[in-house]
């Protein structure tokens, strides 16, 4: 029987069309498959009670529709309304106090004492719910970070930041059990800047469900996929010429483009045409569809930015959960080096001259190596173990029973496992 939880996560995939929002779903999804004893609190346009086991919810309807513009008298009132409140509120936006306080009736009326609350804190008003009601109840929870939140460039004194994300952070200081993040380095970085105690803070990565039907090499082209935003800072000149140079080589005539887009500009569509000539270009598919081409590709690329190299990206745990050959244009000693490599695929790094042009044709060639093949083929299954239903299941709850514990002074329970990879 598995101990009660509250889940507070505002943004949750198909109602929020995110990176944070699919995380968010697939570890959902894993907790209510095995477990009957689930609140999930986000937001939602009804309320609906699935088999008793979970509350899904919004901001009243009127507010809702208005903030997304689908009525503009709606839009032009709401407007008004909140402009008058930001005035008597010190700058609170109207949604949010809504949000907030029907976050609390919800945590009231569900809570018990055996139970332990996790909160997502981006955005920061899923956490904020708890932190409102905490100085009347006390109760265990659990904040789970999954990017770095917004840091202030400076500090303001020894416990003045500046940002609303890391002053929201630094209200769970004292009171939460315990954090998770998706990555080692992530949970170092955050612990040593805000000065969390480091033994409480434990990595859970993303939640995926890995598919029984894995990829085998069978195309006669080989289809590289790239999918999600164009982001500037990875697309950079080294990659670039990456790119040129393979259009001019003469392995260039089996290959075959795809980026599908989610967030990008016309600078970026151009930036991809001019370097990739004839590369195929798809904007703004549904999830479905993005995961049937995913599992169609021969390679999965997932490019890193020099400021992501402490996250684990949400794209990379999808290749992975297809079994799907992965290059990984990073930086040494990056999360996507250290998970790519484990993987048995190759990483290259993108502040040395000519290493990615090398490791991409590395990566072309060995899908058409059987020996590679099978190799690979079998040291994928140990990093896709790490990221199975089963392990997500078991850290879950193994922290919330640390965090029960401890909240009720229980000091002796101990965690079997150091959760602390990748």
């Amino acid at each position: 029987m598995y101990r009660k939880l509250i889940v507070i996560a505002y943004s949750i995939y198909p109602d929020y069309k995110s990176s944070e929002g699919i995380v968010n779903y697939n570890w959902i999804k894993i907790l209510l498959k095995h477990s009957n004893n689930l609140v999930q609190i986000s937001q939602k346009k009804s309320v609906d009670f699935v088999n008793n086991k979970t509350v899904i919810f919004k901001v009243e309807n009127y507010f809702y529709t208005a903030i997304k513009k689908e009525s503009i008298v709606s839009y032009v009132v709401y407007k008004i309304l909140n402009l008058l409140f930001c005035i008597v509120s010190s700058g609170n936006s109207l949604y949010n106090y809504l949000w907030i306080n029907k976050t609390k009736q919800v945590l009231k009326k569900h809570y018990t004492s055996d139970a332990v609350i996790w909160s997502r804190i981006l955005p920061t008003n899923s956490l904020n719910s708890i932190l409102s009601l905490y100085s009347k109840k006390q109760f265990p929870f659990v904040v789970n970070i999954n990017d770095p939140i917004i840091i202030s460039d400076k500090q303001n004194g020894a416990n003045n930041f500046s940002t609303a994300e890391e002053k929201t952070l630094l209200e769970t200081k004292d009171i939460a059990q315990a954090w998770t993040f998706p990555s080692s380095k992530l949970a170092d970085r955050m612990a040593t800047k805000y000065k969390l105690d480091r033994k409480r803070c434990f990595v859970v990565p993303h939640a995926i469900t890995p598919f029984v039907d894995r990829y085998y090499r069978k195309n006669d082209k080989i289809k590289i996929l790239y999918t999600g935003t164009f982001y500037k800072s990875a697309f950079n000149q080294e990659f670039k010429h990456t790119l040129e140079q393979i259009k001019r080589h003469e392995v260039a005539e089996k290959l075959e483009f795809t980026f599908v887009l989610s967030q990008y500009n016309q600078e970026s569509i151009k930036w991809l045409k001019e370097t990739l000539p004839g590369v195929k270009l798809l904007f703004n598919l549904d999830r479905n569809t993005v995961l049937e081409l995913l599992k169609s590709s021969d390679l999965m690329l997932v490019i890193d930015a020099e400021s992501h190299i402490d996250l684990l990206k949400g794209k990379l745990v999808e290749a992975i959960s297809y079994g799907v050959p992965i290059y990984t244009p990073t930086y040494k000693g990056s999360i996507m080096d250290k998970v790519t490599s484990k993987y048995g695929c190759n990483s290259s790094y993108l502040d040395i001259k000519g290493d990615s042009l090398k490791k991409l044709l590395k990566a072309i060639d060995n899908l058409d190596d059987n020996d590679w093949l099978t190799n690979f083929y079998n040291q994928r299954e140990k990093v896709i173990e790490q990221f199975s239903e089963e392990r997500i299941l078991k850290m879950t709850y193994d922290i919330s029973e640390f965090a029960h514990n401890r909240f009720f002074d229980n000091h002796n329970f101990k965690l079997t496992e150091n959760y602390n990879w990748p």
